[in-house]
């Protein structure tokens, strides 16, 4: 199926670009981790790959030699605020 070809396409994709990112491929001197967010009703795949993007300790492959990220998973809007509050701190944290 030509549309399911384009989605795990959009999703290598992604997933690359982040995996690139990390590794300081675009720009050596600058050390980057992603933090990602989830909102609403997803499924397994779509939490495992926001893991994988985050690079996050518990997704199923982290790469342990690259900055390790966060994510948050918001089921609701109502949650979202608090999702974004938790990034924010572990933002400051990292920052100080």
């Amino acid at each position: 199926d030509d549309s399911l070809t384009r989605l795990n396409a959009a999703i290598n994709a992604v997933d690359n670009a982040a995996d690139r990112v990390r590794k300081k491929e675009f720009n050596p001197s600058v050390t980057v981790q992603i933090h990602t967010i989830g909102l609403g009703e997803v499924g397994e795949a779509q939490h495992e790959l926001l893991k994988r993007i985050a690079n996050a300790p518990d997704s199923n492959a982290p790469d342990v030699n690259a900055p390790q990220g966060m994510y948050v998973f918001a089921p609701t809007p109502a949650q979202l605020a608090a999702a974004f509050q938790k990034v924010g701190g572990e933002i400051l944290r990292l920052s100080k």
